[in-house]
C-alpha cells in the first residue's frame, strides 16, 4: 500500500492524518489532561501538522512557491477550521460535564 491510497472517508494517509488524527489527538489529549489548556489546541495541532507535513514532503513545502501558497492558503485553514470546530465541541462538553457535576 502506497502512502497516497485512500484510508479513511476517501482521504489519503497525509490527509487522514493532517485533518482527522492531529485534530483529534490534540483536542483530545488536552481535553483529558489540562481543559485550562484547550484553547491551545488549534495552535498544538498546526505545529504538528507543519512538522509532519515538512517530514513527509520535505523542506520544498515551505520553500517552494506553489507549494508554500497552496500549503499556507489552503491546507492551513482547513486544518484550523477542522481543530477549531472539534474544541468547540470540547468547550461544550467540558461544560456539559461540569454542569451535571454542580446538579449532583
Amino acid at each position: 500500500m502506497t502512502w497516497y491510497t485512500p484510508v479513511l472517508f476517501g482521504l489519503n494517509l497525509i490527509s487522514t492524518i493532517n485533518f482527522v488524527l492531529l485534530p483529534a489527538a490534540a483536542v483530545l489529549l488536552l481535553f483529558f489532561l489540562k481543559r485550562n489548556l484547550l484553547w491551545a489546541a488549534p495552535i498544538f495541532s498546526t505545529a504538528l501538522m507543519v512538522a509532519v507535513d515538512v517530514i513527509a514532503v520535505g523542506s520544498s513545502l515551505l520553500t517552494v512557491g506553489e507549494a508554500r501558497g497552496m500549503f499556507l492558503i489552503v491546507i492551513v485553514p482547513i486544518h484550523l477550521v477542522v481543530t477549531i470546530v472539534l474544541t468547540g465541541l470540547a468547550y461544550v462538553a467540558a461544560y456539559l460535564l461540569r454542569r451535571k457535576n454542580r446538579r449532583t
